[in-house]
């Protein structure tokens, strides 16, 4: 039987598992393809995001809100948070599935500027005088097991090569601090460029 990555439309197919596999989960583990289809349509109307939470399985609003807590300009925050996510994903990985890669992509965004909660929302976070454009997606899978999460979400005006190779030994070490051994690290680029760094 041809494995999922052989079809053409992989993203939608992987969306489809994950609903029917969610339906025999105790506890709900979300496919990449499902995060970041629920993140764009979210982003996007968050009443239209509700109305679909009533026929598919979906995270709730306050798991996405969690995953892009780095639309907040305050860096600690968003350092804290994404310890304590990160603390909370890996901590039933097995040693064999602690050997991950990380890819670094990015999903375009409507670029609007938004006062929640008493702060200012949606900067890039590369140049807060812009407004972002991009959201930086780091997604690490595990090397030996089928552990896949995106695991940070960051706004940026422009997904250059600057950025991400800055970001990147950045997120490294944090995934070291948690257990995680990165072999090998991808970035995604808007021109479809793709930098393989070894670790």
């Amino acid at each position: 039987m041809a494995e999922i990555h052989d079809y053409e439309h992989k993203r939608q197919l992987e969306i489809v598992f994950d609903q029917v596999s969610q339906l025999t989960l105790k506890k709900r583990r979300y496919s990449p393809a499902t995060i970041l289809f629920s993140f764009i349509m979210f982003s996007y109307s968050p009443s239209a995001y509700k109305f679909l939470r009533n026929y598919l399985l979906l995270p709730h609003k306050r798991y996405l809100q969690m995953l892009s807590s780095s639309f907040n300009i305050s860096p600690d925050n968003e350092s804290n948070k994404t310890k304590y996510y990160l603390t909370h994903v890996t901590k039933d990985l097995s040693e064999r599935e602690r050997y991950v890669n990380l890819l670094v992509n990015e999903i375009y965004v409507n670029s609007k500027l938004d006062f929640k909660g008493g702060n200012i929302v949606d900067n890039a976070n590369n140049n807060l005088s812009q407004l972002a454009k991009t959201i930086q997606t780091f997604m690490i899978s595990s090397t030996f097991g089928h552990f896949k999460e995106v695991v940070h979400l960051v706004p940026v005006s422009s997904m250059s090569m600057r950025p991400a190779s800055v970001s990147v030994p950045t997120r490294c070490c944090q995934f070291v601090q948690h257990g995680l051994l990165v072999k090998e690290a991808v970035v995604q680029g808007i021109l479809s460029v793709n930098t393989r760094v070894s670790m």
